[in-house]
């Protein structure tokens, strides 16, 4: 199955209130780690809604931002991870090539060593796309963190997605670089950021949808919420309670009283307990 790219980019126009959300996404991701980790969450709820309605999904409201929030804190702890190991596997292939290029001059040729060093910086980029939107796709499917880390699972998924997953990386490799290279022509810290929050919102929105249908086909996004902290409702404690074994139920009283109780009719039981203390004459 291909993926829809004019969908993907074209699917949030179902909200008639689509360009207040999209102007609003912009605006809190200008918000350091906090707006961003939003970002991450709104990206996670339109995951979920392309694979659980098989439809063009609106984007979340802005009342859902606390749940919203909590899901994409969630999964940027996760995507951290793989930022540290991305990183720490450029410094080693970088700075190599980083002492040759300025430590021996290479003939003086520093732009040549430059490019060689944005470069390697891309490819180890591509690679972490590669492993990052997996594991955010696998996260909104779960909504665990840990899940993010089942290493085969996410191999063998990248696999078998083959060639849509990779067209959807690619689009965000080459769409995030590009708005980073506009960005540093703009001369001012604040309209180079609004440039890429701006546009780097729609983006994002447009390539996790593509996500969807590339990797999310076939997969069963749970029901249950791992990540609701609200307490289990009292009818699943009564439930869960009956299921254990039944006592036993104690051993009628000894005396002549009982036993006279239990000779008598249930008219003459009953009237005995309810109008007097006395019985009745029969």
């Amino acid at each position: 199955m291909g993926i829809d790219l004019k969908r993907a980019v074209t699917f949030y126009r179902q909200d008639p209130d689509s360009l207040r959300k999209l102007a609003l996404g912009g605006v809190v991701g200008l918000v350091p780690v906090l707006g961003w980790a939003a970002i991450l969450g709104v990206g996670v709820e339109v995951y979920r809604n392309v694979v659980q309605k098989g439809e063009e999904p609106l984007l979340p409201e802005p009342s859902e931002f606390g749940s919203i929030l909590f899901r994409g804190l969630s999964a940027a702890a996760a995507l951290v991870c793989y930022v540290v190991v991305f990183g720490f596997l450029y410094l080693l292939l970088s700075l190599p090539l980083a002492f040759l290029v300025f430590g021996a001059g290479l003939g003086g040729n520093h732009i040549g060593g430059q490019i060689w060093l944005s470069l390697v910086g891309l490819l180890v980029y591509l690679a972490f796309n590669i492993a990052a939107w997996m594991a955010l796709a696998r996260f909104a499917e779960t909504l665990e963190v840990a899940s993010c880390f089942q290493l085969l699972e996410l191999a063998e998924r990248v696999t078998a997605a083959g060639r849509n997953y990779l067209l959807v990386v690619m689009l965000w490799t080459l769409g995030s670089s590009t708005l980073a290279a506009l960005s540093s022509l703009v001369p001012w810290n604040l309209p180079s950021l609004a440039l890429v929050s701006f546009l780097g919102f729609p983006l994002f929105l447009s390539c996790v949808h593509a996500l969807a249908q590339a990797v999310g086909e076939g997969c069963e996004v749970g029901l249950c919420d791992p990540l609701d902290w609200a307490p289990s409702a009292p009818a699943d404690f009564s439930s869960t309670k009956s299921a254990g074994p039944t006592p036993r139920r104690p051993a009628p009283a000894r005396g002549p009283k009982a036993s006279t109780l239990v000779d008598r009719p249930s008219e003459t039981v009953l009237t005995w307990s309810t109008d007097s203390d006395r019985p009745d004459s029969l």
